[in-house]
């Protein structure tokens, strides 16, 4: 019966996503210095690099609750790591193949405790 219950647990945390246990603040510091120059330092899309590079689609503001409800963890981690032309968004967004899992779901977790 206990080994039924701590599968159960296990299995819930799996279902949970990367984010589930994540490091917020590890994942601010990595977004703060290589996604702030497009995504902003406030998460809403705005960041200056954008007038550079000629983007003039709108980027997902990370604020912006009901747009993020939206978007799985899966989802965000894999534009993290295979970049937006993987997932038919923007060849903009690179792909940082140099992460670990962990820092990846730092990064969401941080992502997503902008629209909470």
């Amino acid at each position: 019966m206990i080994t039924r219950i701590l599968a159960v647990i296990v299995a819930l945390g799996m279902l949970a996503g990367p984010a589930f246990g994540a490091d917020v603040q590890a994942g601010m510091q990595y977004a703060n210095k290589h996604c702030a120059k497009c995504h902003g330092t406030d998460g809403k899309g705005n960041g200056p690099a954008l007038a550079v590079m000629g983007v003039t689609t709108p980027l997902v503001d990370w604020t912006d609750k009901a747009a993020m409800s939206k978007l799985s963890d899966a989802y965000i981690t894999e534009i993290i790591e295979k970049g937006g032309k993987a997932v038919g968004k923007s060849s903009h967004m690179p792909a940082y193949t140099d992460l670990t899992p962990d820092q990846v779901a730092n990064i969401v977790a941080y992502v997503r405790s902008l629209s909470k």
